[in-house]
């Protein structure tokens, strides 16, 4: 059933296996939203629920984790990434574990992947349906999961984008003011988590981005905004416009995890969490 509300999808690497496990369960109850959002990981979590593919997500982010082309730690020291694009973004969805980009496209619903504009330093909110190329949609897609220092930049459309998570890690507030009454989120971190706030300057971040002087301010005050964010969703919940759904516990997961048992049980939770929640979660959206 497709709802007329927003689903929010927070990134955070390798923990997005939890995400993957609430949106298996949305998939078999046959739970949809009209517009998605997705950062970074999230973004890539989105696409295979909104193409209807069950289990796809385990099979790219666990199944595959120990294949050597995933990450390789020479990426960050030649500047090509520690996630190897061309397995991920192209040999995976091109031909490993086929991507439905038909079904994507065909379906009801608005996927919009969230990116950090390099120049500006501001996020910008990408809807992937508008993007008739399918290589194109997966070059969006690595942009909103490159991280500064382990990805380079990504070029598109004439602009230069970073992860969407620099900018705007929760876009709770853009998904307010651009949709409707009704908010679902899908958290990689658990409901007590706040950023640390740190007034360090990072020295290594200033030298290797010079060149983009709002991005860097961007990545200086992530922590913040992020705070700000998880503070709006706890006010926005008390009024009822937000359902949030959080880890029950902080997950053991890392952002560059390989563990495959840790990765399957933060999987196992998510998907567990997803069937705990899904009456309260019908409630909320038909109340």
């Amino acid at each position: 059933m497709l709802h007329e509300a927003s689903l929010i999808l927070e990134g955070g690497g390798m923990r997005g296996v939890y995400t993957g496990g609430v949106l298996e369960y949305f998939m078999e109850q046959d739970l949809y939203f009209r517009k998605n959002y997705g950062v970074s990981a999230g973004a890539c979590q989105g696409m295979s629920y909104l193409s209807r593919q069950a289990g796809r997500n385990k099979k790219v982010t666990i199944d595959l984790i120990n294949d050597k082309r995933y990450m390789k730690l020479s990426g960050i020291i030649d500047g090509t990434g520690l996630f190897n694009k061309d397995f991920v973004f192209d040999e995976i969805p091109n031909h490993l574990v086929k991507f439905d980009f038909e079904a994507f496209t065909k379906g009801p619903e608005e996927m919009y992947a969230v990116v950090t504009d390099c120049k500006t330093g501001e996020a910008d909110y990408i809807n992937l349906k508008d993007i008739t190329k399918h290589q194109d949609i997966l070059t969006v897609l690595l942009a909103s999961c490159s991280l500064p220092l382990i990805a380079p930049s990504v070029d598109y459309n004439g602009e230069v984008y970073m992860d969407g998570g620099l900018a705007d890690s929760i876009p709770i507030r853009h998904a307010y003011q651009n949709g409707f009454n009704r908010h679902v989120l899908i958290l990689t971190r658990e409901r007590t988590y706040r950023k640390d706030i740190t007034d360090k300057k990072q020295r290594v971040i200033r030298k290797v981005y010079k060149k983009y002087p709002r991005l860097i301010e961007a990545i200086e005050r992530r922590d913040v905004n992020y705070n700000q964010s998880r503070d709006i969703i706890d006010v926005l919940e008390a009024e009822g416009l937000v359902y949030p759904i959080y880890p029950k516990e902080p997950l053991i997961v890392s952002r560059t995890d390989r563990d495959q048992k840790k990765l399957e049980l933060a999987y196992q939770m998510g998907y567990e969490d997803g069937r705990y929640h899904h009456d309260r979660l019908i409630d909320f959206l038909e109340g």
